[in-house]
């Protein structure tokens, strides 16, 4: 016969039926046979129950059909198990069930049930979000690698070993430092305290941002290209790691390149413009003390090169200044500047000169390989030209007073008969 609830309450002592009544979970207390004889709130609430409805009721008859649970409930030792108890509506709700006798000797048993239900869609929130970070980590265009403070890669996707040239096992086996060209040292790392972008990043909140920076990465063949890094931090396997996405960036760096080759060189000659030539002689300028060596600027204008567009066309007139630029370049160093100004103006900037001597040997050398006819559409072409030169040891002047000098002095030279050079003196009054 079953006894009331509240008579076998009173078997319980007093601390153990406040916890029964408290308990923030369904408790229920369990004849020999599973049957309920009390419930506290909680369980009552979860299940739709009034306390003499429940009363009674076995426990392993409230189980959806998707298990037995009949042996294990009536086992004497300790059950745990998950499943669907079915609610007095009809409906059912996701609960773990422990089961354990309420004390030696007694053959009354406590159920602990727990309504898992929002665990359980954390669960399935968490395992869908799994499955689309995966998915969205393996088909990312951009190389992605997880790794830990030290560098050691720990995850990668299909694109980080495919654009290294590894397989996916031979990459895991490596580190950052064994693909990455410019990785902070041990000793760096120390100098600066910790303060690098990896410690920022496990530092920071996962996946927040610290910034990009460009590297080099090399391929398993030894090979490298260009690379944008971005890095944050995540949590992977109950670590906290760092994220790096990864980005080729050959086609940038050589459209950036393309750029800025046009920006400061010629279109026609591909020499260096007049902003390159400007810049490389504001730098030499700034180089070293010019008292004992110096530099040594050429103006050159074609001699009667509108007469060549009009004979020959404008075509073999460009045809005409690739040559000529060829031919300067030809006289002088690697370290020195050729450079086309405008039509058929060119500059020459010569440097580590140690005086007008050495700059006047670049002259002559131009003068003979100018010698050489140029053949227009079947013509022996003659060409000449008319050059300035101003050599700078130590006078102060700005970039653009010496080019104004060498301006100067090749129009002396075209005034004195052109195919000549003239040489800008410093202390001789300016002539019209």
């Amino acid at each position: 016969m079953i006894s009331g609830p509240r008579e076998e309450l009173r078997r319980i002592d007093t601390d153990m039926r406040y916890a029964f009544d408290s308990a923030p979970v369904g408790l229920a207390l369990l004849d020999a046979e599973g049957n309920v004889i009390v419930a506290n709130a909680v369980l009552l609430t979860m299940l739709g129950y009034g306390e003499k409805e429940i009363q009674g009721l076995a426990l392993r008859s409230l189980f959806y059909a998707d298990g037995d649970p009949e042996e294990g409930i009536l086992a004497s030792t300790r059950y745990r198990r998950e499943g669907r108890l079915v609610k007095r509506d009809g409906e059912s709700v996701e609960v773990e069930v422990k089961v354990s006798s309420l004390r030696e000797g007694d053959y009354r048993r406590v159920a602990v049930i727990e309504d898992i239900t929002r665990r359980r869609r954390a669960e399935e929130a968490f395992a869908e979000s799994e499955k689309r970070f995966r998915q969205l980590f393996e088909n990312s265009v951009d190389a992605l690698f997880i790794h830990d403070e030290e560098g050691r890669i720990v995850d990668c996707n299909v694109e980080a070993y495919r654009s290294l040239g590894y397989t996916r096992e031979e990459l895991l086996a490596l580190s950052v430092r064994d693909i990455a060209e410019n990785v902070i040292s041990e000793e760096e790392r120390e100098a600066l305290s910790g303060e690098t972008p990896w410690r920022r990043a496990m530092s920071g909140r996962p996946g927040a941002p610290v910034g990009t920076h460009e590297n080099r990465h090399r391929r398993k063949d030894g090979t490298t290209f260009p690379v944008e890094v971005a890095l944050s931090s995540m949590d992977y396997g109950g670590r906290r790691m760092i994220f790096a996405a990864v980005r080729d960036i050959t086609e940038r760096k050589a459209r950036e390149e393309r750029l800025s080759h046009q920006a400061f060189h010629d279109s026609l000659t591909g020499l260096p413009n007049r902003a390159l030539f400007m810049d490389r002689l504001e730098h030499a300028l700034a180089r070293g003390d010019r008292r004992e060596r110096g530099i040594a600027i050429l103006f050159l204008d074609v001699d009667n090169f509108k007469d060549v567009n009009d004979s020959f066309g404008h075509e073999n007139g460009d045809r005409l200044l690739v040559e000529i630029g060829s031919r300067l370049a030809s006289c002088v160093r690697s370290a020195d500047t050729v450079a086309r100004l405008a039509g058929d103006e060119f500059t020459v900037l010569l440097e580590d000169v140690g005086g007008l001597r050495d700059a006047v040997r670049v002259v002559e050398r131009i003068e003979t390989v100018f010698q050489k006819p140029v053949t227009l559409d079947a013509h022996d072409l003659a060409v000449t030209a008319s050059i300035g030169v101003v050599v700078e040891m130590d006078t102060g002047n700005s970039p653009q007073e010496l080019l104004n000098y060498a301006d100067t002095a090749m129009y002396r030279a075209k005034k004195a008969g052109k195919a000549r050079y003239e040489i800008y003196d410093f202390d001789e009054p300016e002539r019209g």
